[in-house]
C-alpha cells in the first residue's frame, strides 16, 4: 500500500462556480490540476446532494434521509477503508454527519457531530423554552459572540475553515499508522450566516457598517426570509459579505494545501486532491425571486459549482466539458487505484445530459415532494421548482454564466405545452418519475431530516 496516494476532498457548502471562477483557476494551478468549468451538482441543497456525492446514487434512489446504516449504496469512505486507508471527516454540517450515517467508513474526525453551541440550541428547542429559540439566536449574535470575539476567540457561527484545518493537521501529525489517508473536509464558511473574520469585512465597502456578529445576524435573517423586504443597499451588503467569505475560504484552502505539502502529507506528483462544493447559492433575489438555495430549484448558480481535481496522471488544464458530481465516488476510487490501475481520463467524465434531484419534506404532513431537473451540454435545462409559493415546470437556456428564462408554467402541464426543443428533456424526466413527484415514499430510517435540523441550518423559519 506504500504506493497508494493520499486523497483529500475539500468541499464547500453553498458555493457557485460563478463566484469562485478565478479562484478555481488559481487553485488548479496550485495543485497542478484540472479545472472543470462546467461541473453540475446532483441536487440543490445538502440533504439531497451529499448522498449522491458519497455513494454515486441520487437521493430518490435511496430510501433514507442520508444513507442507510449498512448495506448499499456503499459510501466512498467504506471503499477506502476496505482498501487499507485511514479515513477522516471534518464538517460542522450535521446533515453530512453521523446522525445520517455518513460516519460509515470514517475512523476519526468530528464526523459532523453538533458543536457545543449546536447542542445547547437543540436542548433549548427540545425543552419548554422552545418558543424562545428566536431570542436565543438574537442573544447569541448580539451578546455571546461579541464577548467571545473581544476575548480573542474570533468564533463564528460554524467552525471555520481554519479550525477544521487545525484539527485535520493535528490528526495527520499524531497518527501512528503508515497507511495512506483519505481525508474529507466540508466547509460552512460560504453557508449563511456570512461571517468571515473581521479583517475580511474591514477591507470591503458596505452600505452600512456592521460588526462581525451583527453581520452574522443580518445575513442569517436575510437568507432565512428569502430576502423579502430587503432594500437594494441591504441586498448589496449581503452579496459583499458573501464575497468576503469566498475570499477567506480561498485563502484558507490555498494555505492548507501548502501546509500539507510542507509537512509531507501531500505531494502533487503522487497524491490526489479534489476541491468542489455540494451545491451553489443565489445572491441575486431580483433575478430569481429567491436568496440562498431553498426552496427547491435548479437555477444555474445553485447547481453549477467549482470542481478542481489534482491527480498525478492528469496534466494541469482547463476542461469545459459538462460533468456531474454524481461521478465523484467513481472518480476517487479510480484515482486511488482501489479497483485497478488508474485509467480514467478527464474526458470520460463528460456527460451530454446531467440529472439533478432534490427531495423536499413538506412541513404540514411530512410527505416528500421530489423535484427533478436535467441539463444538456448545449445549455438547455428543464426542471421543477417551487417558485413564488407554487410548483412550476421551468425551461431555461444557459450560455456562460447567463441563464435566460425561456418558458415557465404551473406543474399541471402536459407534454404538448413544453417548447418543442425541450421535449426530449421533459420526456427523460418523465421516465425518471416526473419533473415534480408528490407523496413519494417516506424515508425508512428512524430519523428523518428533522425539522429542527433544517431550521437550525436556516432552511426553515
Amino acid at each position: 500500500m506504500a504506493d497508494r496516494p493520499n486523497v483529500f476532498v475539500l468541499s464547500s457548502d453553498s458555493l457557485p462556480y460563478s463566484w469562485f471562477e478565478n479562484r478555481s483557476q488559481q487553485l488548479a494551478a496550485r495543485v497542478n490540476g484540472v479545472n472543470f468549468t462546467d461541473a453540475i451538482a446532483p441536487a440543490s441543497f445538502t440533504s439531497s446532494a451529499v448522498p449522491a456525492l458519497v455513494t454515486g446514487t441520487y437521493t430518490d434512489e435511496i430510501s433514507a434521509w442520508g444513507i442507510p446504516e449498512s448495506g448499499g449504496p456503499t459510501p466512498v469512505s467504506e471503499a477506502f477503508t476496505g482498501g487499507g486507508y485511514d479515513c477522516a471527516l471534518w464538517t460542522d454540517n450535521y446533515l453530512f454527519g453521523a446522525e445520517y450515517n455518513y460516519d460509515r467508513g470514517f475512523v476519526t474526525g468530528n464526523l459532523g457531530r453538533p458543536s457545543r453551541k449546536k447542542r445547547l440550541a437543540n436542548h433549548i428547542k427540545e425543552s419548554p423554552l422552545e418558543p424562545a429559540f428566536g431570542l436565543f439566536e438574537t442573544l447569541y449574535f448580539n451578546v455571546v459572540q461579541p464577548i467571545q470575539n473581544v476575548g480573542g476567540a474570533n468564533e463564528s457561527f460554524y467552525r471555520d475553515a481554519n479550525e477544521l484545518h487545525s484539527r485535520a493537521l493535528e490528526w495527520l501529525r499524531d497518527r501512528r499508522s503508515d497507511a495512506p489517508v483519505f481525508c474529507w473536509i466540508h466547509y460552512m464558511d460560504t453557508h449563511h450566516p456570512y461571517q468571515p473574520p473581521s479583517e475580511y469585512i474591514d477591507e470591503r465597502q458596505f452600505n452600512r457598517y456592521r460588526s462581525r456578529s451583527e453581520l452574522g445576524e443580518f445575513t442569517r435573517n436575510a437568507i432565512k426570509s428569502n430576502g423579502e423586504g430587503l432594500s437594494e443597499p441591504e441586498l448589496e451588503d449581503v452579496a459583499t459579505a458573501y464575497e468576503a467569505c469566498c475570499e477567506y475560504l480561498h485563502t484558507e484552502v490555498t494555505d492548507f494545501v501548502s501546509t500539507l505539502e510542507e509537512r509531507g502529507h501531500y505531494d502533487p506528483e503522487s497524491d490526489v486532491v479534489v476541491i468542489t462544493a455540494d451545491h451553489g447559492e443565489i445572491l441575486s433575489r431580483d433575478e430569481y425571486g429567491m436568496l440562498g438555495h431553498v426552496p427547491p430549484a435548479f437555477w444555474e448558480d445553485i447547481v453549477r459549482v467549482p470542481l478542481v481535481i489534482g491527480r498525478p496522471d492528469w496534466p494541469e488544464s482547463s476542461n469545459d466539458g459538462q460533468v456531474s458530481l454524481v461521478d465523484l465516488k467513481s472518480l476517487l476510487v479510480d484515482a486511488a487505484g482501489l479497483e485497478s490501475t488508474p485509467t480514467m481520463r478527464p474526458s470520460e467524465l463528460h456527460r451530454e445530459r446531467v440529472l439533478m434531484v432534490s427531495e423536499w419534506e413538506e412541513r404540514d404532513d411530512g410527505s416528500i415532494t421530489t423535484y427533478r431537473g436535467i441539463r444538456s451540454e448545449s445549455g438547455r435545462k428543464c426542471f421543477g421548482a417551487r417558485r413564488e409559493g407554487s410548483d412550476q415546470v421551468i425551461c431555461t437556456a444557459v450560455r456562460d454564466h447567463t441563464e435566460k428564462l425561456v418558458w415557465a408554467k404551473s406543474h399541471a402541464v402536459s407534454a404538448n405545452d413544453i417548447p418543442t426543443e425541450y421535449e426530449p428533456l421533459y420526456s427523460r424526466l418523465g421516465e425518471r418519475g416526473g419533473v415534480i413527484q408528490y407523496d413519494t415514499a417516506a424515508p425508512t430510517v428512524d430519523h428523518g431530516a428533522t425539522e429542527d435540523h433544517l431550521r437550525d441550518l436556516g432552511y426553515l423559519d
